[in-house]
């Protein structure tokens, strides 16, 4: 009697193997994929953490005293007491108008 070489369960264990390859490389692409996504989304994360920093520390500045302060005086003329307001008037300016 002639040996086989390839006997039925040779068959499917080599069959076993190469599906199991092919599950493990398919496996790894889809988290090189993912991790790639992560990667991004991290990065957004962070910028976005950022802009909220600034943000908040824009806010805190525009609840202080200094920039109320600040604000009233440049929009409505606000002087403290004993304070005395100059103001200069550009001649080159009136000249202009003039022309």
């Amino acid at each position: 009697m002639k040996k086989r070489i390839f006997k039925p369960m040779n068959l499917l264990l080599i069959l076993g193997v190469c599906y199991l390859g092919y599950i493990l490389v398919s496996q790894q692409i889809i988290i090189n994929r993912i991790q790639g996504q992560i990667n991004e989304a991290d990065q957004e994360n962070k910028k976005i953490e950022e802009s909220n920093e600034y943000l908040n520390d824009k806010i805190k500045y525009a609840q202080s005293d200094e920039y109320k302060e600040r604000i009233a005086r440049e929009k409505i003329g606000l002087i403290k007491p004993g304070e005395i307001i100059y103001i200069l008037h550009d001649e080159n300016a009136s000249n202009d108008n003039g022309k």
